[in-house]
């Protein structure tokens, strides 16, 4: 018996459906996953679905669905859970005393627990069925043919150890893909690929709403949406899926945020949230295998600071430079929570110091404790007057132009990649890392460094001391300008004026003779 007959059976599933009628299009995706014959006015379906000619004759190995809200996915992930789990043998695929799992891996526990749940209602709405239900434990069901069905959170060291028949992932879109994500999506597939390795008849069944286009969903839609083979990518918007859905709910939709209800309930991929910097401009601007580069007397340094608390987020540093050619980023430090704040500035301070930086930038919501820590170790800082949003929008184009030099540093690449652009309904962008659990902290003060350094070219140094500069560095066409006479050039937009503590007193003409050949010039 195969899925769309045990669907239309009044002994088996018939009685799930209030309409099947209603379900005539996952009927269709169903007949294309498991090769079962269409009709042709399903095979236009399937193909206006599928971005396909026909249908695939072949075993499909992996499907990737891509429906909107109120679709109908958690059912038919339930049902096929409890189909594959009952009504195929794999036995002849399995060793003595091998239970093979039937896996259904959601975001959360509490999404793992709604989708167990209607997998028990469906087990326990027919007698037969019900009878087949060994033990009913708090994530897990084994059933008397040896199959146990698990409902789990995501996770890659819980798929592992196991012999998979059927993976079934639930809104996979939103799974984390970050490379600094304690669980990345990617890290999922890799783990239940070798548990499915051995059962020639396993299938990947991946079921999600539409997001943003990254991670394992967007990549697989990329390279095989509209491509005959084992693996199936099908796309379809709520009433597609769900002709009984309220036409007025999603029209008022469209008509309160538009490009939210195209994905919500049109099926597409969120053009209001897209990625902010592609991943092979991040890829070109690193330099492999640089990690550090030491201080250079030569150059005049810029640090910049995005502090926190200890608790939540990181608290980074950074430290550029720039060249006749390049913005180079010289040093990047992050402190991970949990730590001391106070430890980590006289360690930040220490690094500046180094560098010859005695003021350092921050954004504009740093509290007053990171002023006065800072100062307690001869460091200053200076608010910023760009938000965050600002800075990342004008650090985009010196990375276009290939004007930046970027750090081996995974963390920081995968924060810059993790960036995203949301367009605000007053047409304003707001730059940031929107998913879930997201960090930005590496990203944020490196983008503040550059745009910091790239802006004092034409204003020149007005905060960051640089030690080492003989005194006839600043003669100029022949004739050298005396320190008295200089005219101290005003802060860069960044981050404000130089506080007068940092400034250097002026000595006074009988004081001239005593002064050293390496002096601090601003």
């Amino acid at each position: 018996m195969n899925i769309i007959q045990a669907m239309e059976s009044k002994l088996v599933f018939r009685s799930l459906f209030k309409d099947l009628k209603t379900w005539h299009a996952w009927e269709v995706f169903l007949k294309g996953t498991f090769n079962i014959r269409m009709q042709r006015s399903e095979r236009r379906l399937f193909c206006a679905c599928t971005g396909l000619r026909s249908p695939y004759k072949g075993k499909i190995k992996e499907a990737w669905v891509l429906v909107s809200r109120r679709g109908g996915k958690s059912f038919i992930s339930s049902l096929l859970a409890v189909y594959l789990a009952c009504f195929k043998d794999w036995s002849e695929y399995l060793s003595p005393g091998e239970r093979p799992y039937v896996f259904v891996i959601s975001v959360t526990k509490f999404q793992a627990r709604t989708i167990k749940d209607y997998i028990v209602g469906i087990l326990r709405s027919n007698g037969t069925l019900a009878n087949l239900i060994e033990s009913d434990k708090t994530w897990e069901i084994e059933l008397k043919n040896g199959v146990i069905i698990s409902c789990q959170a995501c996770s890659y060291r819980g798929v592992r150890g196991k012999t998979v028949v059927c993976a079934i992932l639930e809104e996979v879109c939103f799974w984390r893909w970050q490379a600094e994500s304690a669980i990345q999506d990617i890290e999922v597939i890799r783990g239940l690929t070798p548990s499915m390795g051995t059962i020639p008849e396993s299938i990947l069944i991946s079921i999600s709403s539409p997001y943003i286009t990254q991670g394992v969903m967007a990549e697989k839609f990329k390279k095989y949406y509209g491509t005959k083979g084992p693996i199936l990518c099908w796309k379809a918007d709520t009433l597609t899926m769900n002709p009984t859905f309220s036409k007025k709910a999603i029209k008022q939709a469209y008509k309160d945020d538009p490009e939210g209800a195209l994905a919500e309930y049109g099926g597409e991929w969120r053009r209001d949230v897209s990625p902010y910097i592609p991943p092979e401009v991040i890829e070109e601007a690193i330099i492999q295998k640089r990690f550090e580069l030491r201080p250079v007397k030569e150059f005049e340094y810029l640090g910049s600071i995005d502090p926190s608390g200890g608790r939540s987020d990181s608290f980074t540093m950074s430290i550029v430079h720039k060249d006749d050619k390049k913005i180079v980023v010289d040093a990047l430090r992050e402190a991970r929570p949990p730590f001391k704040p106070e430890n980590v500035v006289e360690e930040y301070c220490k690094l500046f110091k180094k560098y010859g930086i005695y003021e350092v930038g921050s954004d504009r919501y740093a509290g007053e404790w990171v002023t006065s820590a800072f100062r307690e170790f001869g460091v200053y800082v200076a608010l910023a007057k760009k938000t965050k949003s600002e800075f990342y929008l004008n650090f985009l184009p010196l990375l276009n132009n290939d004007r930046i030099e970027l750090l081996d540093n995974a963390r920081l690449g995968s924060q810059l990649g993790s960036l995203q652009r949301k367009t605000r309904s007053q047409g304003k962008d707001v730059i940031d890392n929107f998913l879930p659990g997201g960090h930005d902290d590496c990203a944020n003060v490196v983008a503040m460094g550059c745009v910091g350094i790239a802006e004092r070219e034409d204003e020149g140094p007005g905060w960051v001391y640089h030690l080492g500069m003989k005194e006839e560095e600043a003669k100029e066409d022949g004739r050298e300008k005396k320190p008295a006479e200089e005219k101290r050039k005003p802060a860069p937009e960044p981050f404000g004026k130089l506080s007068e503590r940092g400034k250097k007193k002026e000595k006074k003409p009988e004081e001239e003779e005593q002064r050293y050949d390496e002096s601090w010039v601003l």
